[in-house]
């Protein structure tokens, strides 16, 4: 149970108003004239914009230098209030040990809400019935095929199991071939798809950005939208695109093409890690976004946590700031111009996407389901306080 709270003169939705959030952590109300009983607790939110909390539908707490305590540390940070990471593992005898391992860790440190997708390495005999069963466990996502880390001739039957076994699936891409072998790639993915009659979810793409309605979905990645450049000692997987792609990738995003926006968020530990690359984004998803000034607030509201929300089956629970739903919310100051510094990353991976940077736009309060999780831009830290997005009934 949360303290009951009034959010006072916020933007929403272009006009100001006041958002009532009740014990439970949901919202109650919103309007102008909209106040709480006496002693209700207040937050002054003049002059930012409130946002839903945002949905982050990739991130790598596992394999990476952020467990999933730092990374949902960072990410909240960053306004995002529920994640959803790859578990990885070597196959099908696997899967269910290396899920249940995630979420007892999530269950103890997560700062957001989560949920996990499992990544086995190898498909095989069992993956169908392994998945079956995760499907009843709270805050199962689903399936990942990592492209990067994956048999890729295990794809057909890892597609059949997840058809058999009725879970989401996440097909990370690789792009490592260059952009015709890509294209190819993916045109396969989609034969496969059709033959499982099983939809998939493609990200972070940077080519063959046209999707197949009903069949695929899209998500591009933050660092291939926003990043002229990687910082010294990072990588990502796919690689930046050329300049035509990547505004052939823009037109997409802010067209609705490609729904979502993720952070793939993976950085490098600290101390390094051989045959290791990656890149932390959760932090500034937002406001690198929004920094890029293609988006309106409202289509950077859809890419971050609306578009995400309804894919993964939250709607209108999260990613939505409407009377009812989970109080998520994010107020977001889109004129402060700064320039992130090493000590403003609190994740404890290496390779901060956007350092010494000069951006606009800044994440000032955050709210999980009413509780206040950062607060002038400051975490607070609350072990344990995230839940699984997917629960028993």
């Amino acid at each position: 149970m949360t303290d009951l709270l009034v959010i006072r003169d916020a933007l929403v939705a272009g006009a100001r108003a006041n958002i009532l959030v009740d014990e439970a952590g949901r919202i109650a109300a919103i309007g102008a004239a909209i106040e709480g009983p006496a002693e209700t607790a207040e937050l002054d939110a003049t002059g930012l914009v409130a946002l839903p909390g945002g949905v982050d539908g990739l991130l790598h707490l596992v394999d990476g230098g952020d467990d999933v305590g730092s990374g949902t540390v960072a990410a909240a940070h960053g306004g995002t209030t529920s994640v959803v990471t790859l578990v990885p593992c070597d196959g099908p005898g696997q899967v269910a040990a290396a899920f249940s391992d995630f979420a007892t860790k999530a269950q103890a440190t997560a700062l957001v809400d989560w949920a996990a997708l499992v990544a086995p390495r190898q498909g095989g005999i069992g993956l169908a019935r392994q998945l079956t069963l995760l499907r009843a466990e709270p805050g199962f996502a689903g399936l990942a095929i990592d492209l990067a880390a994956a048999d890729e001739t295990a794809l057909p039957g890892m597609l059949r199991a997840a058809r058999e076994s009725d879970v989401r699936v996440v097909i990370r891409t690789a792009g490592t071939r260059g952009a015709d072998a890509e294209r190819q790639r993916l045109a396969a993915i989609l034969g496969a798809a059709a033959l499982a009659d099983h939809p998939v979810h493609l990200g972070p793409i940077t080519v063959g950005i046209d999707t197949v309605p009903g069949l695929t979905t899209g998500a591009a990645g933050l660092a291939h939208l926003c990043l002229p450049a990687l910082p010294e000692g990072a990588s990502v997987v796919p690689p930046l695109p050329a300049e035509a792609a990547l505004e052939e990738l823009w037109a997409a995003v802010v067209d609705g093409r490609v729904g979502e926006v993720v952070s793939d968020h993976r950085p490098p530990p600290l101390r390094g890690g051989e045959g290791h690359v990656g890149l932390a984004t959760a932090e500034h998803r937002l406001t690198a976004l929004h920094d890029a000034g293609r988006l309106s607030l409202e289509r950077l509201a859809e890419v971050t946590a609306t578009e995400p929300a309804r894919r993964l089956g939250l709607a209108p629970r999260k990613g939505s700031l409407t009377v009812g739903a989970d109080a998520d919310i994010v107020l977001f100051d889109p004129d402060e111009r700064w320039t992130p510094a090493r000590g403003d990353f609190l994740g404890r991976g290496g390779a901060p996407a956007f350092q010494d940077r000069e951006v606009t736009g800044r994440v000032r309060h955050v709210l999980v389901r009413g509780g206040v999780v950062v607060r002038d831009a400051a975490v607070i830290f609350r072990p344990g306080s995230g839940r699984p997005l997917y629960r028993l009934p």
